[in-house]
């Protein structure tokens, strides 16, 4: 054991709070968690720290499970220390919940059981018993997941979320000594014999991987104790670096969103964190690598307007140079790219207008088109041109594919929203075929070619009109 625990442990309190405060302390009963709550009580006898333990009964090992209970309420009772007794139903909840494991609900309901609890202390401090061999075992397990460079990182000694600051005091110290120091100081404790089974992913790490890496590397644990604290290292200097950015954030209720134009100049290891951010403070929880995947790849591309489902709970979408993220499609900001319709032809907004040039060959340059503007072969179109909205049966050949598809497939493909299909624009000539998707694409029936010999530019702009809305 080392000699100065205590006073380790009382360095950590004083370097993270100014100021005593009021702690909810997780207490299994197992050695722990008996040592941290003895921490506290010590600290309690010295300094104003209010404590009050909470021992949460999951349901799962049942009459082992409630005797772990009278042990946790006749321990703290022994000691003077204010403690509640929380029974959950895990197995139940994992019927209820398909696709959740046991360790993922028990987490899940235990959490929620402590902040609850802390709310009605009067406290947003909850500490817990985690030591320096679960951070071993919490970074193999994010490694085997395929974690990136923050789950290297493993357990934080405090982690700020939702209003809450959970406390880990005890990352410095092993597992052996926590128990010579519950050994000294002749405290009892229980051990929950689901621990030593191998049924939960956790437990096969501890018990059967880390025996065969130590048997490679004899000090693997301390090995990755350090790439643990490297990545803490660099974490915190890329976030410094963001920081440093200050890129400015679009909000809105239910959404965030961000200019890509402004974020062109960031390394992209720095644009991935700004998108990882994001959906943290908009969601509670960091994206998995699949997510991010698919943020980095709808936001190469400047062109048109994507959209992708992220997940449960979390919808992104790409309108040229703007990244909006949101909790579902109805939730997203409507695309400024939609024009609503009065009658054919003529676009409600008073601020923009359809211009039609003609262009001579030598005049063609397809690098002036965008999302607004497009040039089409006038020798393939018949006049006059018009604008209208979607109907039913419409058909449509985008440029590039292989034939005509529906249009409601074409939105389908490009993942475009129900709520905001009827608000895009179609330009269609004098036999009604949709020549122009506004915003999305042109028709490959009219593209330009080696055979163009007259071109029609097509706009949609701006008036000079004061006031007029900004795409």
């Amino acid at each position: 054991m080392k000699p100065l625990l205590y006073e380790s442990f009382k360095r950590t309190l004083s370097t993270l709070f100014k100021e005593p405060v009021k702690v909810i302390v997780a207490f299994s009963g197992g050695s722990d968690s008996v040592a941290l709550l003895h921490l506290f009580w010590r600290v309690r006898k010295e300094f104003p720290w209010e404590i009050k333990a909470v021992h949460i009964e999951h349901g799962i090992r049942g009459a082992s499970s409630q005797k772990d209970a009278d042990f946790a309420v006749c321990w703290a009772k022994e000691w003077g220390i204010p403690l509640e007794v929380e029974h959950i139903n895990v197995p139940e909840y994992v019927k209820k919940n398909q696709g959740i494991s046991t360790e993922e609900a028990a987490r899940k309901l235990r959490y929620e059981v402590l902040k609850k609890k802390a709310q009605i202390y009067g406290s947003s401090v909850i500490a817990l018993g985690h030591h320096a061999d679960d951070q071993v075992e919490t970074i193999l397990l994010n490694i085997l997941r395929g974690s990136g460079l923050a789950g290297l990182r493993g357990i934080n000694l405090l982690r700020e979320e939702a209003g809450f600051s959970y406390l880990r005091p005890l990352l410095g110290f092993t597992k052996q000594e926590i128990l010579d120091y519950c050994t000294y100081h002749q405290l009892q404790f229980v051990d929950d014999e689901t621990n030593f089974q191998t049924d939960y992913t956790r437990n096969r790490v501890r018990l059967e991987l880390l025996p065969l890496l130590q048997s490679y590397n004899p000090q693997v644990k301390e090995a990755l104790l350090r790439l643990g604290e490297a990545a803490e290292e660099t974490e915190k200097y890329l976030d410094d670096e963001l920081n440093n950015a200050k890129i400015p954030l679009l909000k809105g209720p239910g959404w965030l969103g961000v200019e890509l134009n402004q974020i062109n100049h960031l390394h992209p290891l720095l644009k991935k964190r700004l998108y990882r951010q994001m959906v943290q403070k908009l969601t509670g929880y960091f994206p998995d690598y699949k997510a991010l995947m698919a943020l980095e790849s709808l936001t190469k591309e400047m062109k048109g307007t994507n959209y992708y489902c992220l997940g449960s709970g979390l919808v992104a979408s790409r309108e040229y140079h703007r990244l909006f993220l949101a909790y579902d499609w109805e939730t997203l900001p409507e695309p400024k790219t939609l024009l609503a319709i009065a009658k054919e032809g003529q676009l409600v907004d008073p601020g923009w207008k359809l211009e039609i040039n003609s262009l001579a060959k030598d005049k063609i340059n397809l690098g002036l088109s965008t999302p607004y503007s497009e040039i089409i072969d006038e020798d393939k179109i018949k006049s006059p041109l018009r604008l209208r909205k979607r109907k039913n049966g419409d058909l449509f050949y985008p440029l590039g594919a292989k034939g005509e598809k529906k249009l409601k497939d074409f939105f389908i493909d490009l993942k475009v929203p129900k709520r905001i299909r009827d608000r895009i624009p179609l330009l269609v000539d004098a036999e009604d075929r949709i020549i122009w998707v506004v915003g999305f694409r042109i028709s490959e029936l009219v593209k330009v070619d080696e055979n163009t010999n007259r071109c029609l530019q097509l706009r949609i702009v701006q008036s000079c009109q004061a006031g007029s809305p900004v795409l």
